[in-house]
Order: C-alpha cells, then structure tokens, then sequence
C-alpha cells in the first residue's frame, strides 16, 4: 500500500507520485500528457493549493504542492486524477481504472531537501534516456522556472522562491541553471 502522510501539515511541502494503472504507458503522447496540464491548472485555479514544480512523464506524474491548509491537498488531488481519469476514458471510449492505487506522498522539508526534491523531479526525464536537457521536455515546470511561459502558469512562483528563501526569481534562476549545468556535465 502507498505510504502517505496520517494527516496533511498545513504549510509544509509534498512530493506527490501517481503512476498510470499497471504501470502502462497511458500518456505516452503529448495530447494525453495536454490534458493533465489543463486539469493541473483547473485544479489551481479551484484549490487553494500551490504547485511548486511538475513533470507529467508517459507513465507517471510528479508535483511538488504546498498548501496553507494541508488539508486541502487530498481534495485537490482527488479531483485532479479523477478529472485526468475521467477525460482519458471519455477520449478513448475506454472504462476502467487510469491510476494505480492511491498516489504517494512524501513530505519535503525546506531548505536543502526541497532543492534535491527539485532537480529530482526536473532531471527525470534525463535519466529515463528520453531527453539531454529538462528543457526539451514540454510537459513539466521548467519552462515556467524560467519565465518562457506567460499564459496558464501552473507553478505559484513566488511561493517557490519563499520556501526556497530565494529573494528574487533572478536569483533562483541564476542558481538554478549553474546548479542544472553541474548536474548535467
């Protein structure tokens, strides 16, 4: 059974995971992977939950969220896969479950480990061999670290740079791309 936190702490930061059923890959194709990020951003906009980062790879997702009140990340969550879910099957003329099991939650503290939980998610697509550079990956928050998406921002920037105790986004990015260029060489 996935481990998940006995209660949400209100404020604290969470690796969530959800891997698609059996683990198949169900978002293979960008179109699919299009509809979790158009949930994702209903979810923000109807959630008072903030999505820190996140990669939607072809069998599974990663977020990064936060919220003021814990307890609103169950609610959100629940809505999102069930709304992914639900949109999948109704494309697809296909029933049956789109998740498997519950998701899995890790909780992230400040800091340091908040750092590590970033680039974790950020490089995962390098590791699985489908990419060189986070960047050439659509479907994730990188594109949003780095302010070259303007319209349904997903990441609640500012709420970054505080948990990370960054005072500007420019000096996010600056630590951010040396950090990714040693992470890389």
């Amino acid at each position: 059974m996935p481990r998940r936190p006995r209660a949400w702490i209100d404020n604290a930061c969470y690796h969530v995971t959800h891997r698609c059923h059996k683990r198949e890959f169900l978002l293979k194709f960008a179109k699919h992977r299009d509809i979790y990020m158009r949930e994702l951003w209903q979810m923000k906009q109807r959630f008072k939950i903030d999505v820190l980062d996140y990669m939607i790879t072809s069998n599974h997702v990663h977020l990064l969220i936060t919220a003021r009140h814990g307890s609103d990340i169950s609610k959100a969550l629940q809505f999102l896969h069930g709304a992914v879910g639900q949109s999948y099957n109704k494309l697809k003329k296909r029933q049956g479950a789109f998740w498997s099991d519950r998701f899995h939650s890790t909780r992230i503290q400040n800091g340091d480990h908040l750092r590590r939980c970033l680039f974790y998610i950020d490089l995962n697509m390098v590791r699985a061999g489908a990419i060189v550079s986070p960047g050439e990956w659509e479907h994730c928050g990188i594109h949003e670290l780095f302010g070259k998406k303007e319209r349904y921002r997903i990441i609640n920037m500012m709420r970054l740079l505080e948990c990370l105790d960054f005072s500007s986004a420019d000096e996010f990015r600056v630590w951010y791309q040396n950090t990714m260029l040693e992470k890389l060489s």
